[in-house]
């Protein structure tokens, strides 16, 4: 190992005597053998639990060991598809078993991770912020540390500036002794569960359900693990209402999924055809041509395009406040797409929030 890397795992399981011969070592360099010292040029690792690192700091020895090593702490991971990653080898050994669909990890990966999570204290930011981070619950929380979208609970203007404070709220809790990801459900609990969802034999194959009906017997027993011992502050903490967003997320996602299969419209494509009413539009009015993807050439606007669009506007003139930031209309054209959509709906009196 000279030369290397030693890792001394669950290092402060085993009697302080056991390790004791680590202080001389790390000091000098060197390890004392039968019959001669020899030099070591290495780097030690060693592993514990807050639990045996509280208890360690009660012992006399502590501060000798404290002068001679460094405390990493490292908490649970707080981001799904990180998570997900730790079961990728369980999945594809249980694979061999039963049938895994999908979702069904990613399901999981989302409940553990809302189980670490600390409610951000308002007070610890700018007060024009205040009131933002108020708002911030355990699953809007995940999609931004995710960096993904926080609609429909904020609005774009909004999700801005969280986005902003995300490193801030990232590191709020880091410098605590109840820092975030010390608490909450751990991967061997996890693991546990994914092992029992596949031995249940009510369902042939692995799926979120199979997973939910695991969690809910988990969530029952508030004396076997310690973080359903948490109280719940505002909507953290609470194990048992995160399966409800897990089942309530799920169905969105498989609702998505079915109308994409089925070839039905989704609000992208009605999005889409805004997108190319607008471009004819303003084709129009400007007497130009409108490049077809389809033909490799230009083309007259198309009447018919525009007449169909405006029928299903039809009914929209009380429609005042509209919200396209991160539309592709506005990526690709941000200083002209405000007028654009004017032209198209011309009782909007407010584009993104703005007059």
């Amino acid at each position: 190992a000279n030369r290397g890397i030693l890792e001394f795992s669950d290092m402060l399981k085993r009697p302080i005597e056991a390790f004791k011969y680590l202080l001389a070592t790390v000091e000098k360099g060197s390890a004392n053998l039968p019959s001669s010292t020899a030099p070591l040029d290495i780097v030690f690792f060693a592993s514990t639990n807050e639990k045996h690192l509280d208890a360690f700091k009660t012992i006399p020895d502590f501060a000798s060991f404290r002068s001679r090593f460094e405390l990493l702490t490292v908490p649970y991971l707080l981001r799904p598809s990180l998570e997900s990653k730790i079961y990728e080898q369980d999945i594809r050994a249980l694979n061999k078993i039963k049938p895994i669909a999908p979702h069904a990890l990613e399901t999981l990966a989302v409940w553990a991770t809302m189980t670490r999570l600390k409610q951000p204290n308002p007070d610890y930011y700018d007060t024009k912020y205040r009131a933002l981070i108020s708002r911030l619950d355990p699953r809007t929380k995940l999609k931004l540390y995710e960096g993904e979208s926080l609609s429909p609970v904020f609005k774009p203007q909004e999700e801005s500036q969280l986005y902003e404070l995300r490193r801030t709220i990232c590191e709020e809790y880091q410098n605590v002794v109840a820092y975030e990801g010390r608490f909450g459900a751990s991967p061997r609990e996890l693991r546990s569960i994914l092992y029992r969802a596949v031995q249940n034999k009510k369902h042939e194959t692995l799926t979120p359900m199979a997973i939910y009906e695991e969690l809910d017997r988990l969530v029952k027993d508030r004396t076997v693990y310690e973080f359903l011992q948490l109280e719940p502050r505002g909507k953290y903490h609470q194990p048992q209402e995160f399966i409800a967003m897990c089942r309530k997320d799920f169905m969105d996602v498989f609702e998505r999924e079915v109308t994409a299969a089925m070839t039905l419209v989704d609000d992208l494509q009605y999005e889409a055809l805004f997108n190319r009413y607008i471009e004819h539009v303003v084709a129009q009015l400007k007497k130009e041509k409108v490049y077809s993807k389809h033909t490799n050439s230009h083309e007259q606007p198309n009447e018919n395009l525009m007449k169909e669009v405006e029928r299903i506007l039809k009914d929209k003139e009380k429609l005042e406040e509209v919200y396209f930031e991160g539309n592709p209309l506005q990526r690709s054209n941000p200083v002209l797409y405000r007028n654009k959509v004017r032209l198209a709906l011309p009782q909007i009196t407010k584009i993104d929030a703005a007059a």
